[in-house]
């Protein structure tokens, strides 16, 4: 086959190598940088296989080729070292390694922050299945950890995927499965002439509860007084992930509770944000 300028492919191959100039030692480098080169390739390749492994984030198809790509590098390192040897010029083909690199780069610049931070989160471990997450106002139970992204799932059913790179650039909240959770009760009742029974009462029903924990032991503070009405907070321990439903059980056992021992109060789980107020004049 003969290209357009009546050249073969043989002769532009040997246009690029200097052979005038050759010498027995040249080829012998060669050879041994062609031995090097195979022989690294494989030992980079094993090397980042078993790295990845270690992953479990990372699945088997993706470790599989990163370890190829590690192994074609060294490869075309070998290669160009070899050809340098040999005299050929090879800053043509430097620059469009260097030209497919940056665009490489720019296309895959979000996949490979994503994959590098799966990385960090796995070696450093500040999350682990089971544990609960708010990040960027999203809250959630962790399902899943992947090499893209770690899966939410929310107490209403939502799934959520936070990409990786995003937990390591934003704060982060996370609330271990096998840790205590406390949540809060608002209680609100116009009985002033009784307060220490109704704390003393409802602290005690909060206590037995389903779901509450004993210790710590729940206890209540007041936090808002007016004329009329007084506003406190019920705080108990919890299990992660059951506010909602320990909270429901409080409201339920309290509120019955101190129906039943004619004590008037009313409950909000969990507590509503407090109304806008205007400024008092001093």
């Amino acid at each position: 086959m003969i290209a357009a300028d009546g050249q073969s492919p043989t002769d532009q191959i040997a246009g690029l190598i200097d052979s005038g100039s050759l010498s027995g030692w040249d080829l012998l480098i060669v050879l041994i940088v062609l031995i090097l080169t195979w022989i690294g390739s494989r030992a980079g390749r094993r090397a980042a296989m078993r790295l990845l492994a270690k992953t479990d984030a990372v699945p088997y198809e993706v470790a599989y080729t990163c370890s190829r790509a590690v192994g074609y590098f060294i490869v075309l390192l070998g290669v160009g070292i070899a050809l340098s040897v040999l005299g050929a010029q090879i800053q043509p083909v430097l620059a469009a390694v260097i030209l497919i690199a940056v665009v490489a780069y720019f296309a895959l610049r979000g996949v490979a922050d994503n994959f590098g931070a799966s990385l960090i989160l796995q070696m450093r471990k500040p999350l682990r299945v089971g544990d609960w997450v708010e990040t960027d106002d999203r809250w959630g139970a962790v399902t899943d950890m992947n090499a893209r992204s770690v899966v939410l799932h929310t107490s209403d059913g939502k799934v959520i995927h936070v990409p990786n790179a995003q937990l390591l650039s934003d704060p982060l909240v996370i609330q271990p499965s096998d840790a205590p959770v406390r949540s809060e009760i608002e209680i609100r009742t116009t009985e002033l002439g009784r307060i220490e029974e109704i704390a003393t009462t409802a602290v005690t029903l909060a206590t037995g509860a389903d779901g509450v924990m004993a210790t710590p032991a729940p206890d209540l503070v007041w936090v808002a007084s007016t004329p009329d009405r007084m506003i406190g907070r019920i705080r108990i321990w919890h299990k992660s992930g059951a506010s909602t439903a320990v909270g429901s059980h409080v409201v339920r056992a309290v509120g019955e509770g101190l129906g039943a021992a004619g004590l008037a109060a009313s409950l909000t789980a969990p507590p509503p944000p407090p109304p806008l107020v205007p400024t008092p004049t001093l």
